[in-house]
């Protein structure tokens, strides 16, 4: 009877302790969950979706289907996240960017096109469906250059990348999240900005701006689904 009494009497206390360590854990779970989305947040405002229309992938058997929408995935992820759109806000570029096709004219003599300009061409459409189309390689790499990861027509809905230059020039990630910040750079000539100097440049900012992001959150161990 004496040690019924005292288990009894001990009870509550611990269903009071066990109590406390659930809203502790609970309490610890909304910080972790509110530090993450603060740290890659996703833009609660502008939005796009980009969508596999078609995928010609033959040569290159490695790359399913699957392959090319995760990478869809990623490059939307990237477009829509708050550090991207920042980062582009910030800047501005040569107005020598715009162009109509792979051969129009390009001006030079009209203003700087603002970040803020970019972002409402990029943002024009809430869904953007691409023709993708994936070769084994472009200009083989050599001697520790890449060259060129593959080629777009301005205003068109066509990307052609080559598989061996992408994972050359992005090896610190795997190809999916390497294809996506390939995709990024690539729908910037969707929209009709072209190469300049490869500085002053809308393409080439948005690919160096889209890599810094997804390599810092994979070396974190921050995966896209």
């Amino acid at each position: 009877m004496g040690f019924q009494k005292i288990t009894n009497q001990a009870k509550p206390k611990i269903e009071s302790k066990m109590n406390e360590q659930a809203i502790y854990g609970v309490i610890l779970l909304f910080f972790f969950a509110v530090a993450t989305n603060c740290a890659y947040s996703q833009n609660d405002g502008r939005n796009i979706k980009l969508i596999r229309g078609n995928v010609e992938s033959k040569k290159v058997k490695v790359v399913t289907i699957e392959n090319a929408d995760h990478a869809l995935r990623i490059a939307t992820y990237l477009f829509n996240s708050k550090e991207f759109q920042d980062s582009i806000s910030k800047r501005d570029f040569s107005y020598h960017n715009i162009c109509n096709g792979c051969d129009s004219n390009k001006e030079k003599d009209k203003p700087r096109i603002s970040g803020k300009e970019v972002l409402d061409k990029l943002f024009q459409k809430q869904e953007a469906s691409l023709t993708l189309i994936l070769l084994k390689v472009g200009k083989p790499p050599m001697f520790g250059k890449c060259f060129g990861l593959g080629y777009t027509c301005p205003n068109t809905d066509k990307i052609t990348s080559y598989y061996k230059n992408i994972n050359c020039d992005m090896s610190e990630i795997p190809f999916d999240y390497a294809y996506g910040v390939h995709l990024c750079h690539e729908y910037m000539h969707n929209i009709g900005y072209c190469h300049t100097d490869h500085i002053d440049d809308v393409a080439e900012a948005t690919g160096w701006i889209a890599f810094h992001f997804i390599n810092k959150l994979y070396q974190a161990g921050t995966r896209i689904p």
